[in-house]
């Protein structure tokens, strides 16, 4: 028995000696690099590799149904699109494994367009209110990587949701993007024109006047600004009437007018109307002296006469009126030799000196637009006060 077992043991030395286990089998891996340029795509199976022997073969498919060896291989796709290479090794056994890339031929830079919001709202392609900048960019193969915008040439920014363009002024966004193969796109522009302000009119009337009066048919002159889009028409009335566009200096004459005015700019923002009281006065005062023609005895008229006599003390008065401006004083004057000036009503002067003789008296009676008038009377008098 013991024999046998010795035997038998020196038996499976002898065959283990001569036929040694053998590991099982490992298959390959399969790893591969790749460039693509345009429509060119060249790979590289180096790394692939077989952990118990050798790889024997290296089968590729570029994904458009063509298929090359070895393990380096170069290809050229007919037309732009989205494609599964795959590379399969088999190893010294016949062992085989597979891996694959998505790749892109991709030579096509994206799209971009710019969307406003709101569209112009002014007029001559102007907006009126702040514009949101928004942007939008499409590409079919390998998709957007980036978008950037700038504003005026400054900088460029990285775009990534709307934002809102406030300033005044005539505005130059460029933009471009770039896809995720690297394409970049022109850079586009457009001009963005905002404005927001009324123009300013500012009324002028070269001529003075006088306590707000004036004596003489005034020109009106309108002189308009707007500095962003510029004014593109002025607009006047007068006493209600129907709008006027204006076109050069406009005379207005004699009465109390409301006078109206307003600008637009070319964004068709409109100035809120404005209004001016022009009162314009060219009639002189009516003015009569008393006493006129008579006999007086110490101010009292006894009997008309062709010539005045004046006996004793008299009252100089004007009798005077203005429509438009109204009165503003009196002077008075005697053998032009200025005795009083009176700016209440009624307008008197006390002649109670020693006079005897030929005299004039004289009234000037002024309006307050500086309209003037005057009144005249020869007199004969017999005054012996001291």
């Amino acid at each position: 028995m013991n024999n046998g077992i010795v035997y038998l043991s020196v038996l499976l030395f002898v065959i283990a000696c001569i036929y040694p286990l053998q590991a099982a089998s490992v298959p390959p891996i399969a790893g591969f690099s790749y460039e693509v340029n345009d429509y060119d795509i060249t790979v590289n199976g180096s790394l692939s590799y077989d952990p118990d022997g050798f790889i024997t073969n290296y089968t590729w498919d570029f994904g458009d149904g063509s298929i090359a060896y070895g393990m380096e291989a170069n290809h050229t796709y007919a037309s732009e699109g989205i494609y599964e290479v795959s590379l399969t090794v088999k190893d010294d056994e016949g062992m085989m494994n597979s891996t694959s890339h998505t790749i892109f031929i991709d030579v096509t830079p994206p799209f971009t367009t710019y969307v406003p919001v709101p569209t112009p709202n002014g007029k001559n392609g102007w907006y009126v209110s702040n514009v949101e900048i928004e942007l939008s960019a499409i590409d079919n193969i390998s998709g957007i990587k980036s978008t950037y915008y700038r504003i005026d040439g400054n900088n460029w920014s990285a775009y990534t949701e709307p934002f809102i363009l406030t300033g005044e002024g005539e505005h130059l966004l460029e933009y471009y993007s770039i896809d995720v193969s690297g394409n970049a796109e022109m850079v586009k522009g457009v001009e963005i024109k905002i404005d927001k302000t009324a123009p300013h009119t500012i009324f002028n009337i070269s001529t003075q006047a006088e306590n707000g009066w004036y004596n003489k048919v005034v020109d009106v002159v309108l002189m308009p600004s707007d500095n962003i889009s510029g004014v593109n028409k002025t607009f006047y009335r007068i006493d209600g009437g129907e709008w006027k566009e204006y076109a050069g200096n406009i005379s207005v004459g004699e009465g109390i007018h409301n006078f109206q005015y307003f600008s637009v700019d070319f964004a068709g923002n409109s100035e809120m109307p404005k209004q001016q009281e022009i009162k314009i006065d060219m009639t002189p005062p009516e003015a009569k002296i008393y006493p006129d023609e008579g006999i007086y005895l110490f101010g009292r008229k006894l009997i008309s006469s062709d010539t005045a006599i004046i006996i004793g003390n008299i009252t100089v008065r004007a009798e005077c009126s203005d429509n438009m401006a109204g009165v503003k004083l009196v002077e008075f004057y005697l053998d032009n030799s200025l005795r009083k000036v009176d700016d209440e009503a009624p307008y008197e002067w006390e002649w109670n000196e020693f006079s005897i003789g030929q005299h004039e008296i004289k009234v000037v009676v002024y309006d307050a637009a500086g309209n003037e008038a005057t009144g005249r009377q020869d007199v004969f008098i017999i005054n012996m006060k001291y």
